[in-house]
């Protein structure tokens, strides 16, 4: 047996984080007077989850783990912004921020199945 063949979904996250990479950057001009805090920390996150989708792989534990925080971290900051920040459910970035934070929760999942998959493995 091969000792990456344990369950990878590396491949599932590295497509959920290049689909909200591409949502955020397609949005934020749109939206960025919109957003809290400065225009820079949004463009540093979707560096990030571009960087940690051309990183994942299968061959590189920590990787998975970094997929796994931030995937957490990212659903955290997205559905707590939709939550806390848009009382009326009819405005498009409450919508856009909310489908930012499902594409990260399934990313979180995902990721979470590979380190347990990676952990296992070595049992």
């Amino acid at each position: 047996m091969d000792k990456y063949s344990y369950h990878y979904y590396g491949d599932v996250v590295r497509q959920l984080f290049i689909a909200a990479g591409i949502l955020m950057a397609v949005t934020f001009p749109f939206f960025e007077h919109l957003l809290p805090g400065p225009y820079l920390v949004s463009i540093l996150i979707i560096l990030v989850v571009n960087i940690a989708a051309g990183l994942t792989n299968p061959r590189q534990p920590w990787v998975i783990g970094f997929d796994v925080v931030l995937s957490m971290f990212t659903f955290i900051i997205f559905e707590y912004h939709a939550v806390t920040n848009y009382p009326d459910k009819t405005d498009p970035l409450y919508w856009i921020t909310q489908v930012i934070a499902i594409i990260f929760f399934m990313a979180l999942y995902f990721s979470i199945k590979s380190a347990r998959g990676a952990f296992l493995q070595g049992k």
